[in-house]
């Protein structure tokens, strides 16, 4: 699933193509696809987890609503549940954060990410806000003078992300801010 030359690599073109060519999910069972595969993806898209938090919201609403229950109270299985609509779940900041995951992943198709070379520093870039925690794993660039951060030039070799939940909402922003390193 992934080309490899001269150092770099990327995902095969075949992933990102499952997502680009969806106009925008119109049943549940493409939304749990498209969350499935930008999940597969994720080392190659900086800060998925913000990007597809509306979707899985959305998604475990829906899981959880009486629609999709049998007459038993058990969810749907998937093959069934899957035809089920979505437009009158879908807002236009759905649709504006769809545009955006597609520009994303269009973004994300197109780079090529470092393989590791231990003649080269790693560089790790972290950020966390209140909700969401992403970080940057790359090999800074030969000749760059790394005291100065908005000076740094690296090659990256994957992305992460994810969303705090339960009591990692509480956390201060030190924390936060924490985190993301020690996940790294």
């Amino acid at each position: 699933g992934r080309s490899i030359s001269q150092g770099r690599w990327r995902f095969s073109g075949k992933y990102f193509d499952r997502v680009l060519t969806k106009k925008q999910p119109s049943t549940l069972g493409d939304l749990e696809d498209v969350i499935y595969i930008t999940t597969w993806l994720s080392t190659s898209i900086p800060q998925l987890s913000s990007l597809k938090q509306p979707f899985c919201d959305l998604l475990q609403f829906l899981k959880n609503s009486d629609d999709l229950k049998d007459r038993r109270g058990k969810t749907l299985s998937r093959k069934k549940r899957a035809s089920m609509p979505l437009e009158s779940h879908w807002t236009k900041d759905m649709e504006k954060q769809w545009d955006l995951l597609l520009e994303r992943v269009q973004a994300a198709s197109q780079r090529n990410l470092q393989n590791y070379d231990v003649q080269r520093n790693l560089v790790i870039i972290t950020d966390a806000s209140l909700t969401h925690w992403s970080s940057v794993i790359g090999l800074e660039e030969s000749g760059c003078d790394s005291s100065a951060l908005s000076q740094l030039r690296f090659s990256p070799m994957a992305f992460s992300s994810g969303t705090f939940k339960a009591s990692g909402l509480n956390w201060g922003m030190p924390c936060k801010e924490l985190f993301p390193i020690l996940r790294t």
